[in-house]
């Protein structure tokens, strides 16, 4: 097996370290930068080798013990920053990002000068290790379980890392789901729903352990697209609620929300912020931004999307709050044109925007756009892509909504020039 100590130089985008030694690049998991480690190599390649922490020789003042062996999990991935201090997982970020930034999105010097001033990963209300809303569970040998860190194997847990006590307090791990393919559940402010993705009697087996007024589906495995499959509801109402600012939007239990508890609340406001005139809302959702801009606004706001189910909430979100505005079903990369927008707002999925999408807003008359970015790779190439049509970054700003992992959330601005 092939060990090499050396000294972790700088962060970078993943959650890895970057060591920079005599015998080329090497990214580094486990480790945090400044520290002498001993590395196991796991991947080598031409321009660059992997590996991971074996050993800690001197560690770094930020170094905690590893919280994934507190929780019983030690081996399981997606908990990045689990062995660094909260604080100092935030620095990691922004340094990243502003990597990022220059390395991809190209951003000129002067604006890169202004954000590695003020740029900022702000952290939430509700922070710490019980935030996340929305877990899938794969299962092996009848057990809930999740990936191991860096490979496909699955790890059984009794204890879902970074999970809101409503998850955990459902004991899935003793239940047998012997069958079964994975485990999808959300958690809404008063209850949640329980998707078993396999055959509709494994989902029986969740009937004693689902509280009363969640919701019990199940939906036929082997079919990565939900919208290809149909999901059959077993128990309660199949919907999940939030209330954002007084008002309460109700969705369907597998459609799109945040993760974090405070993202809605912190994401809107940066949109109101930001938004002026009469707004385009793509890959609208359920309607979180499009109605919070018209509400606190009063903008008219169109948005698009391409999930029927969400549009439907998004109509009635849209009735419940009071608000007139427009939505409507349909592939944001197929639109023929934006007309009346004077700003464009789109939240991507992670993949970031289609080409055809920035071509799209690039050919409006729309003034401005608003970019909310859950990665920061496809965010500074999308930005890239927007400043060479026409448009310049005015600001970013950053939110640690997936706290001790390697994902932040973004808000930019961009304005016609």
């Amino acid at each position: 097996m092939n060990h090499v100590e050396l000294t972790v130089d700088a962060p970078a985008a993943g959650g890895e370290s970057v060591a920079r030694t005599a015998g080329g690049v090497i990214f580094v998991s486990g480790a945090i930068p400044g520290e002498r480690v001993r590395v196991e190599i796991t991947e080598t390649k031409k321009s660059f080798s992997r590996g991971r922490v074996a050993e800690v020789c001197e560690p770094s003042p930020h170094r905690v013990p590893d919280r994934r062996i507190a929780w019983g999990c030690p081996d399981v991935g997606g908990v990045e920053y689990a062995h660094v201090s909260l604080d100092h997982s935030r620095e990691l970020k922004r340094v990243a990002a502003l990597d990022q930034f220059a390395r991809i999105g190209k951003f000129d010097r002067e604006l890169m000068d202004q954000l590695e001033r003020e740029f900022r990963v702000t952290p939430p209300v509700n922070d710490g290790e019980e935030w996340r809303t929305r877990v899938q569970l794969a299962v092996t040998g009848g057990c809930v379980g999740m990936y191991r860190a860096g490979s496909h194997d699955i790890v059984p847990v009794t204890h879902v890392p970074l999970a809101v006590p409503g998850i955990n307090d459902l004991n899935l791990h003793q239940v047998d789901l012997t069958g079964a393919e994975r485990v999808e559940i959300a958690v809404g402010e008063a209850g949640g729903a329980v998707t078993v993705v396999g055959r509709e009697e494994i989902a029986h087996r969740l009937a004693e352990v689902v509280p009363e007024g969640w919701s019990l589906m199940s939906r036929a495995a082997g079919r990565r697209n939900r919208s290809s499959a149909v999901t059959t509801l077993l128990a309660g109402p199949g919907r999940v609620s939030h209330t954002v600012r007084g008002v309460t939007f109700d969705l369907d239990a597998e459609g799109f929300w945040q993760v974090h508890p405070d993202a809605a609340d912190i994401l809107s406001r940066g949109v109101v912020e930001r938004v002026r005139g009469d707004v385009a809302d793509l890959f609208c959702g359920a309607g979180l931004l499009a109605i919070m801009v018209a509400r606190e606004t009063g903008a008219r706001v169109w948005g698009v999307e391409g999930s029927a189910l969400a549009i439907e909430s998004a109509r009635s979100n849209a009735k419940r709050a009071g608000v007139d505005a427009t939505f409507d079903v349909g592939r944001v990369e197929k639109l023929g044109a934006l007309t009346g927008a004077d700003t464009v707002v789109v939240d991507p999925p992670r993949a970031g925007l289609d080409p055809a999408v920035i071509r799209l807003i690039a050919s409006s008359t729309c003034g401005r756009v608003v970019y909310v970015s859950c990665d920061g790779a496809t965010f500074s190439r999308d930005a890239q892509r927007l400043q060479n049509s026409g448009f310049q970054c005015r600001d970013i700003q950053a939110f640690d909504l997936f706290p001790l992992t390697a994902h932040v959330e973004f808000i930019g601005t961009f304005d016609r020039v």
